[in-house]
């Protein structure tokens, strides 16, 4: 019966605890996996506040209130034409249009939703360049942020839809559980991150007196047993971080506290396809050593900003504050 590759690094006064649950990543992979980050980050939160902001926190998805737009998103017209470009590019190669929730405006305890497709995300992600499917249109390796900026487009013009964050605190918060992203991820692919979801955005939203907290909980429980193989019973479901990252999408960090050990919960999920696809590895670091993780080990932007507020709160020597 196969068993779980686990590496332990030193982390300081602490370690970082490595658990492969794809069965192809042998030992030695694994320990080079994790000893190539170290020493790798770029962890400066005056940098990372440029772009990224923490906007409030909610005690539970309850206190979360929403408005849904009755008219769907739409690229800025400058942009369509490249929008068309990538729409024909996906469907050749199979892909699927799914259902996102934009947010107009800035995240917030209420915020507003627009009907949108993960087409118009890619769309609009400032890194990618329209030239490559569109050269007649667009010119030569020009960003759509440089040509946002060009067209005089707004930054909220985006497609930022409405993403979560899983801040996973295993063993009732004695641990602090980060993921190896896999390749391929729509978003934050092959690095350091938190494990995490895009909630779709359903046409059930316009329903009279529709219960959007019902929606997200039942959303972040699927997860849960999708990605972790746990029921509602393994876990528990804590406060929200609201945070607008102006380069990517605005999200909210979840804190999801677990009497599982990392240690339990990879061997719950080895070979798991479909745990496989999202995150591979598992990493398990105690909470004091947080910010020793952050100096060494390059993470994705927005999870070490979130991290970073996890441990920066006064009571976050106390996990069960969150709950």
């Amino acid at each position: 019966m196969a068993k779980v590759v686990t590496y332990t690094h030193p982390l300081g006064a602490g370690q970082l605890q490595a658990f492969a649950i794809d069965p192809k990543i042998t030992e030695s992979e694994l320990i080079r996996m994790v000893t190539s980050k170290d020493g790798t980050s770029k962890f400066s939160l005056a940098n990372l506040s440029q772009d990224i902001f923490y906007k409030a926190k909610v005690q539970s998805v309850e206190d979360l209130h929403f408005q849904v737009l009755d008219e769907p998103y739409q690229v800025p017209e400058k942009l369509r034409a490249y929008r068309e470009a990538l729409e024909s590019k996906m469907t050749a190669e199979g892909k699927f249009n799914g259902p996102i929730a934009v947010v107009e405006g800035d995240i917030g305890i209420s915020m507003k939703l627009r009907r949108g497709g993960y087409f118009d995300f890619l769309a609009t992600k400032l890194e990618v360049v329209p030239a490559n499917l569109a050269p007649d249109k667009y010119p030569a390796k020009a960003t759509i942020e440089q040509l946002m900026k060009e067209y005089g487009i707004p930054n909220e013009s985006r497609a930022r839809y409405l993403g979560f964050a899983f801040l996973m605190l295993p063993q009732d918060g004695k641990e602090f559980q980060l993921v190896q992203r896999a390749k391929g991820m729509g978003v934050a692919a092959d690095c350091i991150a938190s494990s995490g979801s895009t909630p779709p955005f359903s046409e059930d939203f316009f329903s009279s007196g529709f219960n959007f907290s019902e929606f997200y909980a039942d959303h972040i429980a699927q997860e849960m047993q999708e990605e972790f193989k746990m029921s509602d019973e393994d876990f528990r479901l804590g406060q929200g971080f609201l945070i607008d990252d102006k380069k990517t999408m605005p999200h909210i960090g979840w804190m999801i506290k677990t009497p599982l050990s990392t240690e339990a919960m990879a061997e719950r999920i080895l070979g798991n396809p479909e745990s496989i696809k999202e995150h591979p590895v598992l990493y398990s670091i105690l909470p004091s050593s947080i910010p020793e993780f952050l100096k060494r080990f390059d993470m994705w932007p927005s999870v070490s900003f979130l991290t970073d507020l996890f441990y920066q709160n006064k009571e976050s020597s106390n996990p069960a504050y969150f709950f």
